[in-house]
């Protein structure tokens, strides 16, 4: 709930918004909501109800992609991974796992981030409709809502050529929701193109 009606309300504060926020060496590379999955008996595991709730039995992790990032992580230097969960509020129990891909035909790869202007943080709008009555009965409707856009691009020299990467959030080709059915649902459209490389620079 909004912090002004913790109290009537008597829920926890800063709304309940949450978003994983994934960073490579603290810059920002990607996120991820964080869907709600709740135990048949609410909190408790133990209490169970004959209807689970939604992926309460099969939870399947987002993935994001962080292609762009691949000559950077390829340089041979220490790297920060790191996930955050934004309006964690204290304590947030997360976990994650690092897919990479090798190139077969290459002994190290290089490239570099062309673009990244993911905010750090988002900004969350909320809409409150709620009374409070005099003998201290709350009403109403609280709405949030949070809307992301970004670009990140990057490229990566490949044993098979000059391949470019560029990560936004949108309905596009490669955009999935928990709700599609697929194994590891993604929340970004994903665009590559190959390249070749002409006196000057980068060309198609």
């Amino acid at each position: 709930m909004p912090d002004d009606l913790t109290a009537a309300l008597q829920s926890c504060g800063s709304t309940g918004f949450r978003e994983t926020e994934v960073s490579i060496d603290g810059q920002p590379a990607g996120v991820a909501p964080v869907y709600p999955w709740i135990y048949t008996g609410g909190i408790d595991p133990f209490l169970w109800e004959p209807i689970p709730g939604v992926q309460t039995l099969n939870f399947k992790p987002y993935r994001v992609d962080l292609t762009p990032f691949a000559g950077l992580l390829s340089d041979g230097q220490p790297h920060n991974v790191a996930l955050n969960v934004f309006n964690a509020n204290s304590y947030f129990a997360a976990t994650a796992t690092l897919l990479l891909y090798t190139d077969p035909g290459a002994q190290k790869v290089a490239g570099s981030v062309l673009r990244n202007d993911l905010a750090a943080e988002p900004t969350p709008k909320v809409t409150k409709n709620v009374t409070v009555g005099s003998n201290g009965d709350a009403k109403g409707s609280v709405i949030v809502a949070s809307e992301r856009q970004y670009e990140i691009t990057g490229y990566v020299k490949t044993s098979h050529g000059i391949v470019e990467t560029t990560v936004k959030p949108g309905s596009g080709p490669g955009e999935e929701s928990p709700e599609s059915g697929h194994e590891h649902p993604t929340v970004t459209s994903v665009r590559r193109r190959k390249l070749t490389q002409h006196t000057g620079g980068l060309g198609l």
